[in-house]
């Protein structure tokens, strides 16, 4: 339904036989005054009185009402059926409600339909309507309020209300299952730190320590004590989770923005551009944390964080189990456009390296992005394997882009418009060439 405002949905108005009411009492009304005949005079003003009456009904019915909207999902992705339960209860003079239309954002369709029964509590109503909406972009959309209709008995005038508050209906990227992967165990593990964590351990996690007074007897070491000569006991150290670390690319660079480009009014597609990457970083780091990797994700730049004038990167940490968190987090990015003197993979690199060691780095790039070959040298140095997905349409700089990051030790792969991600995530993994996206 089209967007109402509050005040233009208050008003009382007449409805299609309301105004047909008016069309006849006008017509009585006229001819009775050409031919002069007072009857009909009566018989219009009666028809005109009647839709007056109707109208201050109308205007005059006031019931409390109380909606409560409910999501099955407390998020959906993106080409997924949302369904919305809402429960709306009226008390007092709830005669007259008897429609009601749910506010949706554009592209959302509309929602709406008949509430009263006629056998219903004239002094109560309670109901709940269902629907399902399908949300075709990433992000977070305003559902509400409920707009209640309310009419009188001879349906002659009607009055749109909103009712309840607006919710929030969170749509996050669309994930591809990816295959498990190979890429990761082809270099390494990644980077591991000790933790301790009392525990059941591996028999190679065990350390011995002095024995302190409280220490249970069933945890003396007796190999260490009879070697130390002294009482020792059992103590537990065990790893922690491998890390790896995603990198989205959320920059304009300004050679794309001065051609008409910008995070508000971008091009429809260049925007898909951005939101296969997005996609493909959400599916990368959905795999990692499935396999039971610590998570880094990496935004080259936002609007939220800044350094002095220039854009900073934005570092997020996830743990594995956090999948609903991550995509959560990811339904919010936008994209950022950048100055000439913005060097974000310098940032990127700074924190990489903040991480320690070497750990698998996977750079989500656009097409219009800030990243080049020789910026993305110095994360290479971090990166162990170093793996690259270039989101954009085949044209000669994302080839050029592709071919640089394979020649300086990437694996590299082309994420062109119909190409499916896991095709390009099972090309790198085995080697990191991109046969496919090359035939392309």
């Amino acid at each position: 339904m089209a967007r109402r405002s509050r005040s233009s949905g208050a008003a009382v108005r007449p409805t299609v036989r309301g105004w047909g009411f008016l069309a006849v009492a006008l017509a009585f009304i006229v001819a009775s005054t050409l031919i002069d005949r007072r009857e009909g005079l009566y018989v219009g003003f009666f028809l005109l009185t009647l839709v007056l009456v109707s109208a201050v009904l109308v205007w005059m019915v006031r019931p409390r009402v109380q909606v409560r909207r409910r999501f099955a999902e407390p998020a959906v992705a993106v080409g997924e059926l949302a369904t919305v339960r809402v429960v709306i209860e009226a008390t007092g003079s709830a005669r007259g409600l008897n429609r009601w239309a749910e506010q949706l954002p554009a592209g959302f369709g509309e929602q709406g339909g008949d509430l009263w029964s006629a056998g219903a509590d004239a002094r109560r109503f309670g109901g709940m309507v269902e629907y399902r909406v399908r949300a075709p972009k990433r992000g977070r959309y305003p559902i509400g309020p409920l707009w209640l209709g309310y009419g009188d008995p001879l349906g002659l005038a009607v009055a749109l209300r909103p009712a309840g508050e607006v919710s929030t209906l969170t749509v996050t990227p669309r994930v591809t299952v990816l295959d498990q992967p190979g890429v990761l165990t082809a270099s390494g593990e990644g980077g591991r730190h000790q933790l301790y964590v009392p525990s059941n351990p591996r028999a190679d996690e065990l350390i011995a320590r002095e024995y302190r007074a409280g220490d249970p007897l069933r945890r003396v070491h007796w190999r260490q004590t009879a070697r130390r000569g002294e009482l020792m006991v059992r103590q537990e150290e065990q790893q922690g989770d491998p890390e790896a670390c995603v990198v989205l690319d959320t920059t304009v660079a300004p050679r794309a923005a001065s051609n008409g480009l910008s995070a508000g009014a971008s091009t429809s597609a260049a925007e898909a551009e951005f939101e296969r990457a997005v996609e493909a970083a959400a599916s990368i780091a959905l795999r990692l944390l499935a396999d039971g990797f610590a998570v880094t994700v990496i935004e080259t730049a936002t609007a939220l964080e800044r350094e002095g004038d220039r854009v900073a990167p934005r570092v997020r940490h996830y743990s594995p189990g956090s999948a609903p968190s991550l995509l959560m987090d990811l339904a919010d990015v936008r994209r950022v456009i950048a100055t000439d003197d913005d060097d974000v993979w310098s940032g990127v690199d700074g924190h990489l390296r903040s991480l320690g060691g070497m750990l698998p780095v996977f750079c989500v790039l656009t097409g219009t992005g800030t990243a080049s070959s020789t910026r993305l040298t110095a994360v290479k140095g971090a990166a162990d394997p170093a793996v690259a997905m270039v989101a954009a349409e085949q044209s000669v700089s994302a080839t050029a882009l592709r071919d640089s990051l394979l020649t300086n030790g990437w694996r590299a792969a082309h994420l062109p418009a119909g190409r499916p991600l896991d095709d390009a995530w099972r090309q790198i993994a085995v080697g990191g060439t991109d046969r496919e996206g090359a035939r392309r």
